[in-house]
C-alpha cells in the first residue's frame, strides 16, 4: 500500500516553522544533548515490535545525521553541523504535532519532517556516505590496527576533497531548504 502526501506552500512553510521553534530550542541546550536525545530516540522507536518500513528509512536518515556530527574523522565544519543540529533538535523536543505514543500515527509528523531534512541536507549525507566508504573500504581488512594506521593519513585529503564537492552540490542547490 502506498500513500502520497502533497505539501502545498502553507504546510511546507509550517513545517518549517516547527523548525524554527525547535532551533530555538537548540540555542538553550548543548549540542551532545540533542544528540543524545536523537539517537535515544531512535533506540527506543527501534525496540519496538513492528516498526513500518517508512519509520525504519527515517531512523536510518536521523542515525546518519547524528553520525556527521560526532563524527571526529568526518569533522564537519562548524557552519553545516549547527544547521544540523538545530534540525534535530527537532526530533530531540518532547512535545511535537502527533504524540508519538499513538499507535499506527505516532511518528508520521516525524517522518514527514526526516524527509524534510533529509533533502535539505542531501549533500552532507552523500558526502558522509562517501567519506565511510572510502575509510571503510580503502584498505584490506580495515578494522585492523596497522589498516587503521595506513587509512589515518589519508583521511585529511579525502575530507577535503569531499568537502569541496558537498559544497559544489550545495550551491548547484535547487531543492527544498529549511532555513
Amino acid at each position: 500500500m502506498r500513500f502520497t502526501f502533497t505539501l502545498d506552500e502553507e504546510d511546507l512553510a509550517y513545517f518549517k516553522r516547527l523548525l524554527r521553534d525547535a532551533r530555538s530550542y537548540a540555542k538553550d541546550r548543548e549540542e551532545s544533548e540533542i544528540v543524545a536525545a536523537v539517537r535515544e530516540l531512535v533506540a527506543d522507536v527501534r525496540k519496538a515490535r513492528r516498526i513500518p518500513q517508512f519509520m525504519k528509512d527515517a531512523l536510518t536518515t536521523l542515525r546518519a545525521l547524528t553520525d556527521i556530527v560526532d563524527d571526529k574523522d568526518f569533522n564537519l565544519p562548524r557552519g553545516p553541523a549547527g544547521r544540523i543540529v538545530a534540525a534535530l533538535a527537532y526530533f530531540a523536543h518532547p512535545e511535537d504535532l502527533i504524540p508519538d505514543d499513538i499507535p499506527g500515527v505516532g511518528f508520521l509528523d516525524d517522518a514527514i519532517m526526516v524527509r524534510l531534512v533529509e533533502q535539505e541536507f542531501e549533500p552532507e549525507l552523500w558526502g558522509y556516505k562517501k567519506f565511510c566508504k572510502f575509510r571503510d573500504t580503502s584498505e584490506q581488512r580495515s578494522w585492523t590496527k596497522v589498516a587503521r594506521q595506513r587509512t589515518a593519513p589519508k583521511l585529511p585529503l579525502k575530507r577535503k576533497e569531499i568537502l569541496q564537492e558537498v559544497e559544489r552540490r550545495r550551491k548547484r542547490g535547487g531543492g527544498f531548504r529549511l532555513w
